[in-house]
């Protein structure tokens, strides 16, 4: 997937060559002309060469904005494509874009089934991810020409969903009865959408892939007490209700 949408890459090459026919004009304008036509080709390259440096620095800082808006539309795709699988996934009950009243961030996906509770931190990105640990870089792939640069993730989606998951646990913890306490237990799961290579993934966290998500949910027997399951599904059903 690319970064930018097809519109906006439009928009940047127009920019981009409207902005090299400025300078090339400038240059013939303002320079002694006969010196200029013994040069041509040297300040036509060179012109050019200007304008590629320079205008796509000048252009990726205007895009930037515009990026954050193209990263939450593919973060909604992320979440549908996931969403998807859960609901064919047997014995799974799932509830998205959950916000807890101890916490800032929405979690992606809690689900319900008969292996455990899971929390799931939805990532869909482009370029090449590399995981060290906790520590995330995306190297974004050649666009018009320039090299993407390697970038550390300000937030690691494993820690991300450790947290989520601390979060549901003590959410549950405050709604179920002391005797569930010991039994409650919330697995946070990291999903990519996007293709990765997995020599990339350097973690003892859990990181998959979309056909290893059934696999990780799916059970035939109970792995976690039912009733256990059934007070949790009941207690997010009633928070669900009461927030929709």
């Amino acid at each position: 997937m690319s970064k930018y949408s097809k519109k906006q890459k439009q928009k940047k090459l127009i920019i981009m060559l409207f902005s090299g026919f400025i300078i090339l004009l400038m240059f013939f304008t303002l320079l002694n002309g006969s010196f200029i036509a013994q040069n041509t080709l040297i300040f036509i390259l060179l012109g050019f060469l200007g304008l590629y440096i320079l205008m796509d620095r000048i252009i990726n800082t205007f895009f930037s904005s515009w990026d954050s808006y193209d990263n939450y539309g593919k973060g909604e795709k992320g979440e549908a494509v996931v969403a998807n699988i859960l609901s064919g996934i047997e014995n799974c009950y799932s509830y998205q874009n959950v916000m807890l009243p101890n916490g800032k961030m929405d979690i992606d996906h809690i689900v319900i089934s008969r292996k455990g509770i899971f929390v799931i931190e939805t990532k869909n990105y482009t370029g090449r991810m590399e995981v060290y640990n906790d520590k995330w870089y995306r190297t974004e792939k050649r666009k018009f020409g320039i090299s993407g640069k390697r970038k550390q993730l300000l937030r690691s989606p494993n820690t991300q969903a450790l947290s989520n998951a601390m979060r549901l646990r003590k959410f549950l913890l405050d709604k179920l009865p002391e005797d569930t306490h010991d039994k409650l237990f919330v697995k946070p799961l990291v999903v990519m959408v996007n293709d990765f290579n997995p020599d990339d993934i350097h973690t003892k966290d859990i990181i998959l892939d979309l056909s290893s998500l059934h696999n990780e949910i799916y059970s035939k027997d109970f792995k976690v007490d039912k009733q256990l399951l059934v007070q949790v599904k009941k207690e997010l059903d009633k928070f669900s209700i009461n927030n929709s």
